[in-house]
């Protein structure tokens, strides 16, 4: 399995189907949402989760491949455009990771 095979594989395991709901935040955002339902996350990794080079314990204890800059890089990618990335975990239930753009209507605004 070549790299890119085994990380669309990886990122796509655990995903719920894809289910689209529009609706933007207000006017000026819209709200890219992505739910896992699984093991969800520690409340204390949570909080390391987009810094460079953040694994989770568990990750770390499993061995699983990473070098803990995804979300981290993810996180640089929103905010250049504008936006925010922030993560919802229940544990033992599900994780969101929830992306907020400015819309076209606030760019229109600006410009």
């Amino acid at each position: 399995m070549t790299i890119r095979a085994y990380a669309a594989h990886n990122a796509s395991a655990d995903l719920v189907p894809f289910e689209y709901t529009p609706g933007p935040l207000g006017p000026e955002e819209v709200e890219i949402a992505v739910e896992n339902r699984g093991a969800g996350i520690p409340p204390e990794d949570v909080a390391q989760l987009f810094k460079r080079f953040a694994r989770t314990a568990k990750a770390r204890r499993s061995g699983a491949p990473g070098l803990g800059v995804g979300l981290y890089i993810a996180k640089e990618l929103v905010e250049a455009h504008g936006g925010r990335i922030w993560v919802e975990s229940t544990p033992g239930q599900t994780t969101t990771f929830r992306v907020a753009l400015p819309s076209r209507a606030a760019e229109q605004k600006v410009a």
